[in-house]
């Protein structure tokens, strides 16, 4: 189980585009708290009691937020009352405070998710001037403390172009990650479809080219569609494993869906009791699409709260992503084939919605 606790719900920086300042999220689950309300022995008692109950191979703690790290004694304080259980860590950040953060975190992480939308200019547009090279200098100052992986995660907007706001940071991490711009209007779309077209051609021309010298690099969407296709397999829940393996923890100890549907309807339980996974269906639209089983569905958090043609225009984009990767496949498949790369070389952390 991926479990996505709230241990803040505050933040040091205020994103024009974060989800959180939109008028959809006046929900419950993005109120202000500080820190969560129940005891930490309450919630190793719950996962523990999960583990046993699914069976669980694995169990990810993801520290979420708000910023996580402006609540870094809770965190260690987990971390502590946990050790021996066996847990992976993960934690999502801004990377800001990462120059400030306890040793004995940065060691026990094996996932760093750091939100960065490639080069200074475009970076600072909408995460505030300064924002890239604290976090720059942030990742250096934990660079001898971290022994896991760093993945980047990039907002999309009409501003950034993601070849090359990918070439701008492909080098300071292990993956990058990219999500479409999370909004419920829709602003210059055939000026930003034809930007994405163009540079998807150009970052999977690139993303080829390197495996010709032997190297994949961690391109999540690009691996997330690849390794299905190579794979041939289907991909029959949403790739963020909502309603399945993802429990979102919220402040108060009450468990959901989805870390952005933190409302009644999606509740599952609470840590106090068991929880009832709740697989949240699959559109119409998403069911009788051709690409359904290689997708595996559009966010359900958009088909609940954003407007059709949003919806639609996010999944011609899906599309899009999705066509070009098959066109490209003879060529990887190729590749493997020849020795150049290997099928192990595309494996990729499934911690994220995977495609964009």
């Amino acid at each position: 189980m991926d479990y996505y606790i709230f241990v803040t719900k505050r933040c040091n920086m205020n994103c024009i585009y974060c989800c959180e300042n939109q008028e959809w999220t006046e929900i419950k689950g993005f109120n202000v708290v500080d820190k969560p309300s129940y005891k930490i022995q309450d919630l190793i008692k719950f996962i523990l009691k999960n583990r046993e109950r699914f069976n669980d191979e694995e169990v990810y703690i993801i520290f979420y937020g708000g910023e996580p790290l402006l609540n870094q004694v809770w965190i260690k304080d987990f971390m502590k009352q946990a050790e021996g259980l066996d847990f992976n860590y993960a934690l999502f950040t801004n990377g800001t405070l990462l120059s400030k953060a306890d040793n004995y975190i940065i060691e026990h992480l094996d996932y760093l998710f750091v939100s960065i939308d490639g080069d200074e200019e475009i970076n600072d547009r909408f995460r505030g001037k300064g924002n890239y090279r604290r976090v720059i200098s942030g990742l250096s100052s934990i660079e001898t403390r971290f022994n896991g992986k760093k993945i980047a995660m990039m907002t999309m907007t009409l501003y950034n172009k993601v070849y090359e706001s990918a070439l701008a940071i492909l080098d300071k991490f292990d993956f990058i990650y990219w999500k479409l711009l999370s909004s419920n209007k829709l602003e210059n779309t055939e000026v930003f479809k034809r930007d994405y077209d163009r540079g998807l051609d150009l970052l999977i021309d690139y993303w080829i080219a390197q495996m010709e010298k032997g190297r994949v690099i961690g391109i999540i969407p690009f691996l997330a569609v690849v390794t299905t296709l190579l794979d041939g397999v289907r991909q029959e829940n949403f790739r963020c494993d909502v309603g399945d393996i993802l429990v979102s923890v919220d402040t108060d100890g009450n468990c959901y869906s989805c870390d952005e549907m933190v409302d009644e309807k999606h509740r599952i339980g609470s840590i106090y009791d068991s929880i009832a996974k709740k697989r949240i269906p699959h559109s119409e639209r998403c069911e009788r699409c051709e690409y359904r089983y290689i997708c595996g569905g559009r966010c359900p958090k958009e088909e609940l709260f954003f407007p059709r043609e949003v919806v639609e225009y996010h999944c011609n984009l899906t599309k899009m992503l999705i066509d070009k990767l098959i066109r490209n496949l003879p060529r990887i498949e190729r590749l493997i084939d020849e020795g150049k790369v290997k099928r192990d070389d595309f494996n990729f952390p499934h911690l994220t919605s995977e495609i964009p």
